[in-house]
């Protein structure tokens, strides 16, 4: 029986948990694939996904909504940067993130010949350790407010760099089990992004860019995909950021199809504030399908201190 609890706690999470090309800023996150669960298809109806749905951008896109670091900086030994575009891809050595996300799914979707409606409320703890400038290592749980569910997808991560200055890249690796569903995975990646300017930056990659099922409930399937996302990035001011992103498709390498941005579109925009280099209060929307826009909607806040 499809559950859109699960539908709905499997969008929130990819949203929330591992969200960001890397791990510092929690953001450009890329969508880290959503766990398993039931997964709205093309033409606005649920289809059964044995395995990661890797249509989300929400693991991409929120600057706060990974369990690592994001996004950045060229001097490592320097201070932290306040501008988020600055920042290095993984934390400073010995620094110390903690974060909070609270976000709100809605799904309206028709599911054979009835329409579905349902609302979740879901909320996310993320903290990380900079192991030295080039490892930061980080750790999230989440959990259901309504209908409340304690059981919810724990995910382990790091994340190492291997290039900063105006291109900026880090591998990053995910192990992730969702404790509810059942559903569980390995995911991994390449975060990059280049700055075309000193406020401008494109970005591609992040934790769930290539994700390997390893365990599913009843006995599923466990697809490999690869996801091609893609994302804009503008420091407007040395306080706000903001960030578009979309992801160009999804690459079925087995037991999976592939989904092109034609299928499905989907969209994921927001903004960080950051009154100092110790503090960022974000806020993301993701539309799961800019086609059907108002089908699969999920809107994310996000608070995250640093510790230097």
């Amino acid at each position: 029986m499809i559950r859109i609890s699960k539908v709905l706690f499997a969008a929130a999470a990819s949203v929330a948990a591992v969200g960001g090309v890397a791990v510092a800023q929690d953001a450009p996150a890329q969508p880290a694939p959503a766990p398993a669960a039931d997964a709205p298809a093309s033409d606005g109806t649920l289809k059964p996904a044995d395995a990661p749905q890797t249509v989300t951008p929400a693991t991409y896109a929120d600057p706060a909504s990974s369990s690592l670091a994001t996004t950045g900086a060229e001097d490592t030994s320097a201070a932290w940067p306040q501008s988020m575009i600055d920042r290095p891809l993984t934390l400073n050595a010995g620094m110390v993130s903690a974060a909070g996300f609270l976000g709100v799914t809605h799904v309206d979707l028709k599911v054979g010949t009835v329409n579905v409606s349902s609302t979740a409320e879901t909320m996310q703890v993320a903290g990380s350790f900079g192991v030295s400038d080039q490892l930061t290592v980080g750790a999230s749980y989440g959990i259901t407010l309504h209908d409340f569910e304690a059981k919810g997808p724990l995910e382990l991560g790091a994340a190492f760099r291997v290039a900063h200055g105006q291109f900026k890249a880090a591998a990053i690796g995910t192990f992730r089990y969702n404790a509810e569903s059942e559903i569980g995975y390995v995911s991994g990646g390449l975060a990059a992004s280049y700055q075309l300017a000193p406020q401008f930056a494109v970005y591609t990659g992040g934790p769930g860019q290539l994700s390997v099922g390893f365990t599913t409930k009843d006995g599923g399937t466990n697809p490999i995909q690869l996801d091609l996302p893609v994302g804009v990035a503008v420091q407007a001011t040395p306080e706000v950021y903001a960030y578009a992103q979309t992801s160009l498709g999804t690459l079925g390498l087995s037991k999976a199809d592939n989904i092109w941005i034609s299928d499905v579109t989907p969209v994921t925009v927001g903004a960080a504030f950051s009154p100092s280099n110790k503090l960022d209060v974000g806020l993301s929307v993701t539309s799961f399908d800019a086609q059907h826009a108002t089908d699969f909607v999920a809107v994310f806040g996000s608070v995250r201190i640093f510790a230097m």
